[in-house]
């Protein structure tokens, strides 16, 4: 008979080598999921910034796009206006002086001065590009112009009746 004696406070071993390289491959491939995961997300990150950047650039150009149509519109009717004010300026004008006809013919001599004054103060700061030597020929006589009494108004009429005539030459077509 043999007797085999084994000491009783050895430790067993718990892992063979086997675990061992199980646990060191499960550390690892924790690890690679995790640079995978965080790989994706930057990915994820550039790709949102990168779309935002173009995005945000598109966004840009089509507002400077809009911006100069704009501007050009706005310089289109600032000229329009600008026309569209002579115009009308022209016409009071030119109704100044058919009033001062009326008032000539009922041989009213003081309202139609006073409305030749008005009509030569209102053309006077009036300026237009259609003809403007015209302009300057038809403001220096109707600023030097004055209605007298006179028993046949006929002569002083046909003067305003052509000053009218020309200043509706003047007058810009819309």
């Amino acid at each position: 008979m043999i007797i085999v004696c084994e000491p009783m406070n050895e430790p067993k071993p718990t892992a063979t080598p086997q675990d061992a390289e199980a646990v060191h491959s499960s550390g690892s491939h924790w690890l690679l999921k995790t640079k995978l995961v965080t790989g994706a997300i930057a990915i994820l990150v550039i790709s949102g910034a990168a779309g935002y950047g173009i995005g945000r650039w598109q966004n840009q150009q089509l507002i400077r796009q809009q911006a100069e149509a704009y501007e050009m519109e706005r310089e289109t009717l600032t000229t329009e206006l600008a026309a569209m004010a002579t115009r009308s300026q022209l016409i009071e004008v030119r109704l100044l002086l058919l009033t001062s006809v009326d008032a000539l013919e009922q041989r009213n001599f003081g309202a139609a001065n006073t409305h030749l004054r008005r009509a030569s103060e209102t053309l006077d700061p009036i300026e237009s590009s259609l003809d403007s030597e015209e302009l300057a020929a038809v403001k220096q006589e109707l600023s030097t112009l004055e209605i007298n009494y006179t028993i046949n108004p006929a002569e002083q009429r046909n003067l305003l009746v052509n000053l009218s005539d020309r200043l509706e030459a003047l007058i810009p077509e819309i």
